[in-house]
Formats: structure tokens, C-alpha cells, sequence
């Protein structure tokens, strides 16, 4: 069942990448110490984002369709295969509105089995701002034509107003309404194999589904639907300020507490009363 995941994955996530920003910049971990690699079967599967030392966040695809005992997070890595700290998945939280194709509630939390130490949480966004731009942070994805594998990325793409988004799909008969999505970019023309393989060497499309939607550090979207099939539709990110009451109940946070939560500290036992000769 993993094995069709990461199919079904890679079928539909070829990337959108248009009204964007040529100018893409390859980025590190060190950069943004939230990203990790949610892998299944030692593969790369999805993008996912720290919320605390135990959990981290992802699309509820990525979950769907594994146990929990096939899925790893790795931390501190460029390359999902490199070097960096493995952690087993203990348990998976998807939202309970998620269903595959329904277009709606596509997030899910991993509680780890270990705790992260020193994690560098992500700052999640309470509200939307309206802006043209934000910052698509992605990668990780293999090359079609090779076995190679893109880097770490960051682009800026053009925001989609949501009546224009919703429009788009509604006139393929997909959805009737969007909920609990914010849109971005778009364009079949990228999803096809000779333009966006040569764009990709050119850096300028990567990444997959997980992938990050950055207001510079705080986290607005997560790529959920990647619009391959449908012309000039954009792509689909699930809109975080939605989910944050849910995000909370998984963390056992009430609704006031804020996000990220601040670091973990410890007091130093006291030393022993010194005794007097």
C-alpha cells in the first residue's frame, strides 16, 4: 500500500510553476530548519514541517494508504537521502473531513516516537494578508527523465484570487465550492514532461505535495492538489489559519495557546548543601 502512495504521488505531482518569479534560489535546512522529509519504505514521500518536538505536519495524501510503522521522518537534511536523524512515526492524525478526491480538510498530523531535540518549530499563520507574492519553499522530488533528485527550492509564485480559483474548478465539475483551501500559480503546460523537465533543469519547477507556502517564516498553505489535469487551474494549498483549531486539539493545546510553543526548558538540579568541616 505504500508503494501506491508514493505511485499515486508521483503521478499527479509533477509541479505547477507559473506566474512565478524566475529567479529561484536553492536553499538549505539551515535556512529552514522546519523542513523535514516524511519517507516511506526509505524513499522520499512528501515535505512535512515541524510543530513541536513530537509532531510534524504534512498533507493527509501522504499519510493515506500507510501504517504508521511504514513511515519515517528524517531531520536535518538537503538531500532526503543523506545524512541527517531518523524518526519513527507513532501514530497518524488526519483531519476528520478528509476524504481522497473530495477536495477538502487535506492535512495530517505524525506523532513521532522520539522526541526531536533542539527542534526549530515553524510559525503558523492566524490570518490572511492579502499579497501577490509568497515564497514556495519545495523539492526533493526525483528528475522523470533520471534518477537524480531536484534540490531544495524557493520561488516566488503569484496568489490566486479565491473567486478566480474556485471558478476554475467549479467549471471542470470538480468541487462546487472551495473549503478550507488558498490558491497559487497553476497551468497544465507545466505538468507535461518535456516543459517541465526543461524547466527543471533550468530550476525553475520542483517539489510536490507537503511543499511549503511562506509568508518569509511563517507558514500560510501546504501543497495539497497540484492541477495536472486541468488547464489554468491553480494549485491548491491548504490554508493553515482554517486548521488551527484542530492543530491544537491534536497537540492537546487549548485554542488560546499560541503557535509555535516556546522551547522546552529544564532547571538544573540544586547541588548538594556543602558539608562544614
Amino acid at each position: 500500500m505504500a508503494r501506491f502512495t508514493i505511485a499515486v504521488l508521483i503521478i499527479i505531482s509533477a509541479f505547477l510553476s507559473v506566474d512565478c518569479d524566475p529567479k529561484t534560489t536553492r536553499v538549505s535546512v539551515k535556512d529552514y530548519g522546519f523542513v523535514v522529509s516524511v519517507m516511506s519504505e526509505d524513499e522520499h514521500l512528501c515535505i512535512g514541517t515541524i510543530l513541536d518536538d513530537e509532531h510534524v505536519l504534512t498533507t493527509a495524501l501522504c499519510a493515506t494508504g500507510n501504517k504508521p510503522t511504514n513511515l519515517k521522518v528524517r531531520v536535518g537534511i538537503d538531500e532526503p537521502l543523506a545524512n541527517g536523524s531518523t524518526f519513527k512515526v507513532q501514530k497518524v492524525f488526519q483531519h476528520p473531513l478528509y476524504k481522497w478526491g473530495k477536495f477538502i480538510g487535506d492535512i495530517a498530523i505524525l506523532k513521532l516516537e522520539s522526541a526531536i531535540p533542539n527542534p526549530k518549530p515553524v510559525k503558523l499563520a492566524t490570518k490572511y494578508q492579502k499579497t501577490d507574492f509568497l515564497d514556495l519553499v519545495g523539492g526533493w522530488g526525483h528528475f522523470p527523465d533520471q534518477n537524480s533528485v531536484r534540490p531544495l527550492q524557493k520561488y516566488r509564485i503569484r496568489t490566486v484570487e479565491r473567486s478566480v480559483c474556485n471558478n476554475s474548478y467549479v467549471k471542470y465539475g470538480v468541487i462546487k465550492r472551495l473549503t478550507g483551501f488558498m490558491c497559487a500559480g497553476g497551468g497544465r503546460e507545466f505538468c507535461k514532461t518535456e516543459s517541465s523537465v526543461s524547466r527543471i533543469h533550468q530550476g525553475q519547477t520542483f517539489g510536490g505535495f507537503g511543499d511549503l507556502l511562506l509568508d518569509k517564516d511563517v507558514l500560510m498553505g501546504i501543497a495539497a492538489v497540484i492541477p495536472c489535469v486541468l488547464e489554468h487551474a491553480p494549485g491548491l494549498f491548504t490554508f493553515i489559519p482554517r486548521f488551527l483549531k484542530w492543530i491544537k486539539s491534536i497537540l492537546g493545546l487549548p485554542p488560546s495557546a499560541p503557535l509555535p510553543l516556546p522551547p522546552k526548558t529544564t532547571t538544573p538540579p540544586s547541588p548538594p548543601p556543602t558539608k562544614k568541616p
